[in-house]
């Protein structure tokens, strides 16, 4: 499902086929993908030799949502979340591909306090946690190994099917419990717009890393002040930090979209699932 108009259409009424592969297929942005572009889906439990991926290579493209996001990596389950997540990455891009397309994340950064580009070198030392380890070590590898490599490090995504976040929850559920603190801040990207990026850059051949967000920092005191929501607050200080989109804005206007546009937008799209009384207003 990409947007309100064409969610209940066929994905060859709307855009050409192509022969690509999508991971992650079951939820989230692979679920979105899959819905708009149809394809094979990839998804837990499957071989990477399936006789059905070998036999439909070379793919068009081969986009890879998948990851294990677990909370909790131990030393008795690290073998496997790392298996799940950079070890996959390695096998995907050896299937034969015209364009591999790997959804990163802005994670990949370690904290500065300020916008960072897609062409920096920074230091690493500051990154911790195996997510970002596992994602930051992903990316790299698509940079270098796979065919027309497109890498896209993300902000918060709303869409069809995703977690049950911190901002999703407080949209759809009335006095839920949140774990963040009200001075929690966030930026905002839709599945949609991720995926006519994705198709822009299949048609047009954009490659290399762009960080996909919007433009602007929301709070989320803001965002349930201003929209009339029931929460009781936590106290983790989540703060995504400045975004620098400008490279992505540049070739589709989406990524330009002030982030309280954005999550406006995804309220539209919850319909009557959503349970506050207005809409963000800008700054």
């Amino acid at each position: 499902m990409t947007d309100v108009v064409a969610a209940n259409l066929p994905a060859s009424t709307t855009r050409p086929a192509r022969n690509v592969l999508i991971t992650g297929a079951r939820s989230g942005l692979g679920h979105s993908a899959h819905r708009a572009l149809g394809g094979i889906a990839f998804v837990r439990g499957m071989s990477i030799d399936d006789p059905l991926i070998r036999a439909a290579a070379p793919f068009d493209a081969i986009i890879h949502c998948a990851v294990n996001a677990a909370k909790d990596v131990s030393m008795k389950t690290a073998y496997g979340y790392m298996a799940d997540n950079f070890l996959l990455t390695q096998q995907l891009v050896d299937i034969p591909h015209r364009k591999f397309i790997f959804v990163s994340t802005l994670a990949v950064y370690p904290p500065t306090g300020r916008a960072i580009r897609e062409d920096e070198d920074i230091d690493l030392l500051p990154l911790a946690g195996p997510y970002a380890f596992t994602k930051l070590f992903s990316d790299l590898y698509v940079r270098e190994h796979a065919t027309a490599p497109l890498i896209l490090r993300t902000t918060t995504l709303l869409g069809p099917s995703i977690r049950p976040s911190t901002v999703h929850r407080a949209l759809t559920q009335r006095d839920c419990q949140l774990f963040l603190a009200p001075t929690a801040r966030y930026n905002f990207v839709m599945h949609d717009d991720i995926i006519e990026f994705m198709v822009q850059a299949m048609d047009c051949g954009h490659t290399g890393a762009f960080n996909l967000g919007s433009e602007g920092l929301v709070h989320l005191s803001s965002i349930v002040d201003q929209l009339g929501l029931s929460v009781r607050y936590g106290e983790y200080p989540y703060d995504i930090g400045p975004v620098d989109s400008r490279k992505a804005g540049a070739l589709h206007p989406a990524f330009a979209r002030p982030s309280w546009q954005t999550l406006n937008r995804y309220i539209d799209w919850l319909g009557p699932a959503y349970v506050g009384t207005g809409r963000l207003q800008g700054p």
